[in-house]
């Protein structure tokens, strides 16, 4: 199948004539179902030629737009290239259908996929052929103004032989509007560089070139040279549009000169070959193509904004469930949390209950007994003891922790911030007698040196790390080390290490 697509192109690029349309119309439902979007595309695009050449325009059309929907622009290996010319053929069927507004569009298209895929070739000529459709829509100005961009872009790019092709087109445009001077330069250029030329008159196939050039002798007032162009265009047309430009040329020709029974002459030819022309102009199938187009566009924007919502949608539901998913691990994050501090606490709860039992089993003991199970209980009460210490321990330091005053010191033991101030300490100092009474009440009754070192047990005692007491005190590591050293061996009378001294101070209940 792709190659017989492959020869069908083949015939295309020879501009053979293609009227069959059972092959293509075979290799449209193949790669319907078997192509990668790029074959869909070249067999619609071959299929919207067969009708083109089969001159029915309507199917043409939905054809182009149907090889044009199939393809994945977004994709890496999207033939670009195709793309554009496949709009720059559609452009063509308007222009022949006199449809302007929607010839724009497909060169607008035609301009864009051809930047894309760095087809020089194809995006200038869209830029340029912008002029026909502004000319169709009565827009003289415009079209000079895209033809000139075109002529120098063309220039720019080395492609002199390409811009010197749309000079005629310039020549007519500015001749109409009586900018001759102008009009007069591009024609030199174009008779002395094109090589269509022979004594001053074109080759076969450039015979629309001499209504412009009659338009231009006429308005120089140089009546002969014009009469004799507009008869060459009469002599040469091959159209029904090439004939009314001749007569209307040789109407407006004698109405300058006054010339009355010539001017009726002329323009009862020009009104018939112009009443021929509508006649011969499919109205009902221009009708049906524009509908045609609007709708294939219309159903295209449809698509377009259904494809769109729901994207949209897909991706909301992502955020839900993503949200949902998160709020699911928090909450039990929570939950598990709560249960283990729930757990704790009865744990310590049952540790008292134990220990009461205890006290309360040894009381009821006889002398006897009591010299029996003395060291058991002992040792039970001890064990529970030690027990709840930990949990009284855990229990105290959590409150602690979430205290403001407490928070406030652990983020300037982190951080060199301002010092600390004095209500601060006495704000922790507040804390220590609330939650640790004990050990203030042995603070205060062993420690006699002064506020420093009472700092420095204090922080110690509330599990702060050496450094963060360093940054807290404002003094050196060395010298904290050196002052902990000391308090050792005053408070405990025993020479040891620092580290030895912060585990003392840990064990003061």
């Amino acid at each position: 199948m792709l190659s017989q697509l492959e020869e069908l192109e083949r015939q295309n690029l020879a501009d053979s004539l293609m009227t069959n349309d059972s092959l293509a119309l075979s290799l449209c439902e193949y790669f319907d179902c078997h192509g990668t979007p790029n074959e869909r595309m070249r067999a619609h695009y071959m299929l919207a030629r067969t009708y083109t050449d089969r001159e029915e325009a309507p199917q043409a059309l939905e054809e182009f737009h149907t090889a044009i929907s199939v393809v994945d622009t977004t994709a890496a290996d999207c033939d670009y290239r195709r793309l554009a010319r496949i709009h720059s053929q559609a452009a063509g069927l308007f222009y022949d259908c006199s449809l302007p507004n929607e010839m724009l569009h497909e060169l607008s298209l035609q301009y864009k996929y051809g930047k894309m895929a760095n087809d020089t070739l194809t995006w200038l000529f869209a830029v340029g052929s912008k002029s026909e459709a502004y000319y169709l829509l009565g827009k003289r100005d415009s079209a000079i103004v895209a033809l000139q961009q075109a002529v120098k872009l063309y220039n720019q790019y080395g492609l002199e032989t390409y811009a010197i092709s749309w000079y005629p087109t310039l020549f007519f445009l500015l001749a109409e509007e009586g900018r001759y001077d102008e009009a007069r330069h591009y024609i030199d250029i174009y008779e002395c560089r094109s090589g269509y030329f022979d004594d001053g008159l074109p080759e076969e196939g450039f015979d629309n070139y001499y209504y412009a050039k009659g338009l231009y002798y006429t308005a120089i007032h140089k009546e002969d040279s014009a009469a004799f162009f507009f008869r060459q265009e009469l002599r040469y047309s091959r159209t029904l549009n090439e004939q009314e430009g001749a007569y209307k040329g040789l109407y407006l020709l004698f109405k300058q000169q006054g010339i009355a029974d010539s001017v009726a002459k002329y323009a009862d030819l020009c009104y018939q070959t112009s009443e021929k022309n509508l006649e011969a102009m499919p109205v009902e199938g221009l009708q049906h193509l524009h509908a045609l187009y609007n709708y294939t566009h219309n159903q295209k924007v449809a698509q377009e904004k259904t494809r769109e919502s729901a994207r949209l949608y897909h991706w909301l539901l992502v955020c839900f469930l993503l949200l949902v998913f998160v709020c699911t691990c928090i909450v039990m994050y929570i939950y598990k949390v709560k249960e283990k501090r729930k757990r704790r606490e009865l744990e310590f709860h049952h540790q008292l209950e134990l220990q009461e039992k205890a006290h309360n089993e040894l009381s009821r003991l006889t002398k006897k007994e009591f010299s029996f199970l003395l060291g058991q209980k002992e040792q039970e009460i001890t064990h529970h003891q030690n027990i709840i210490e930990k949990y009284q321990e855990e229990l105290l330091s959590r409150k602690i922790v979430n205290t403001d005053v407490y928070k406030l010191f652990v983020k300037g033991g982190h951080e060199n911030t301002e010092k600390v101030a004095e209500k601060d300490w006495n704000s922790l100092e507040e804390i220590l007698a609330r939650y640790l009474p004990g050990f203030k009440k042995w603070l205060d009754a062993n420690l006699q040196r002064g506020e420093l070192d009472y700092r420095i047990c204090m922080l110690i005692r509330l599990h702060f790390a050496p450094m963060s007491i360093s940054r807290l005190l404002d003094k050196s590591p060395q010298f904290l080390y050196s002052r902990r050293k000391k308090l050792y061996k005053d408070l405990f009378d025993t020479n040891g290490k620092p580290e030895e001294f912060d585990l003392k101070i840990l064990k003061i209940k």
